[in-house]
Order: structure tokens, then C-alpha cells, then sequence
């Protein structure tokens, strides 16, 4: 069974800034897909408009802790206007969480009740790993500690940030089974080179 493939647009800033015209380069390289970042400045209708011309879908959107909790009306409307029911909080700030198993489960309570609030929405909300939620707590990672607390929350988990974080994500995959929606696969350039 073949999945689709869809591009992060992250990963293409250094050829544009407009959705549109990355979706444009997705398509003609043949992807399935695309994954954007969300912001309030978005024109979805536009978006939509390229991405049914394209024949391309919107996989998801990264959006910042600040738009869920502050604005998830707005957000969940531009999700339903391009097309896609999946959320993804892409990074948190070091001031969200500190060293603490206890910390990592609070947040992943809060994260809880967003998810709640998009599946109401019949959507869901994923949470996308980096490095940092790889250090140990009590026996467990921070992401486990997280993930733990919170039911209603996926997992996109980025395969390059297990690798840098010293992890094998093959234990998470099947601990979080039902829960890892997507997957970010990407190389890592050795120590020294390319840092961005």
C-alpha cells in the first residue's frame, strides 16, 4: 500500500515566501502533497483555489502554540477552508516547559484541551518533535511524559530530530501507533556542516 507524500514548504523558504508558488513547485515535481505554516495573514480561499488547480492536497499546517490558544476559531476556519483536518503544533518555546517530568505533563494537559477543541471540530491536532523533548525525566522522555498526558493528542514525529536527539523512532512508532499520523523523513548533515 503506497501513502502519499506530501512536501514540508519549510523545507523550499529559500525559493519562496508565497504558498502558492510553492505549491506550484510541489506539483511539478510530482508530490502528492504539501504542509505549510499557517498564519493569520493566509489567504485560504486563494490557497485553495491552487491547490485544487494543482491537484495537490494540504496534508497540514504548522501553527504556533499563540494562534491555538489565542485564535483557534480563525485557525480552524482556514483549515476548513484549504481542505485539511490536521493541526500540527510544530515547535514550543523554551519558556513553555523546563526539566521536569511534572512540567511536560502539565503542558501535555494543556495541549489536551486544545486537542479536545479541534476534534470537536473534526479535526486533529498533532504534536511535531524536535531534539529537547528527548532528554529523560524520571525514567521517561519529556515527549512520552507529554504524550502520556495527553489522549487526544497525535504525533508527527520527525525522524531527523530522533536521529540528532540520539533516538530510535522505531520504539515510538509503535508505542504511539495509532497516534503518529505523519512523519517528517529527512537527511542531517554531519556535526559542522549546514547547521541550518
Amino acid at each position: 500500500m503506497s501513502q502519499p507524500l506530501a512536501v514540508q514548504l519549510y523545507t523550499l523558504r529559500h525559493l519562496s515566501r508565497d504558498v502558492n508558488d510553492l505549491v506550484n513547485v510541489v506539483a511539478d515535481a510530482g508530490y502528492d502533497g504539501v504542509e505549510a505554516s499557517y498564519s493569520a495573514e493566509l489567504a485560504a480561499a486563494g490557497i485553495k483555489q491552487t491547490l485544487d488547480a494543482r491537484g495537490v492536497k494540504m496534508a497540514s499546517a504548522h501553527v504556533s502554540l499563540a494562534d491555538l490558544e489565542t485564535g483557534l476559531e480563525r485557525v480552524l476556519e482556514f483549515f476548513r477552508t484549504v481542505g485539511s483536518d490536521v493541526v500540527v503544533l510544530p515547535w514550543l518555546d523554551k519558556s513553555e516547559y523546563d526539566a521536569s517530568a511534572q512540567s511536560w505533563q502539565t503542558l501535555g494537559e494543556r495541549l489536551n484541551a486544545i486537542a479536545e477543541q479541534v476534534k470537536a471540530a473534526d479535526m486533529t491536532l498533532l504534536y511535531h518533535n524536535h531534539d529537547f523533548e528527548f532528554d529523560r525525566y524520571e525514567g521517561k522522555l519529556a515527549l512520552e511524559h507529554l504524550l502520556d498526558s495527553a489522549p487526544e493528542l497525535g504525533l508527527e514525529l520527525d525522524f531527523g530530530w530522533c536521529y540528532k536527539g540520539g533516538v530510535d523512532p522505531l520504539p515510538l512508532l509503535k508505542k504511539y501507533a495509532g497516534n503518529v499520523l505523519r512523519v517528517h523523513v529527512k537527511d542531517r548533515a554531519p556535526e559542522g556542516e549546514n547547521a541550518d
